[in-house]
């Protein structure tokens, strides 16, 4: 029974944080560029994803290849993907419009 609700818990927790973390994220998107980290994740066999000054983590599905670089600092434009999914799991699935090297 502790188990059972242990894992309710955890579930519900990750809920609410992935919300909180959404929310942030598309009123920094509102204003324009996002500045952030690419950083390389070794989940799923590894991908590139790109990590924000609060934290917030994008998982953008057309990352132009000069940028899949391991702590390259950039500043980027993109559109959340709301309703397509990725086998990632990580961030916000997003589609870059616009990305910079700073």
């Amino acid at each position: 029974m502790k188990l059972h609700a242990s894992l309710i818990y955890l579930v519900m927790t990750f809920g609410v944080t992935a919300c909180q973390m959404t929310s942030h994220a598309q009123k920094d998107a509102s204003s324009g560029w996002i500045e952030g980290t690419v950083r390389h994740v070794e989940l799923e066999g590894g991908f590139f994803g790109i990590v924000d000054e609060q934290g917030n983590r994008f998982d953008p599905v057309n990352l132009p290849e000069r940028f899949e670089k391991d702590g390259l600092r950039v500043k980027f434009r993109m559109t959340k993907l709301p309703d397509q999914m990725s086998f990632h799991m990580w961030g916000a699935l997003v589609k870059i419009t616009k990305i910079e090297q700073l």
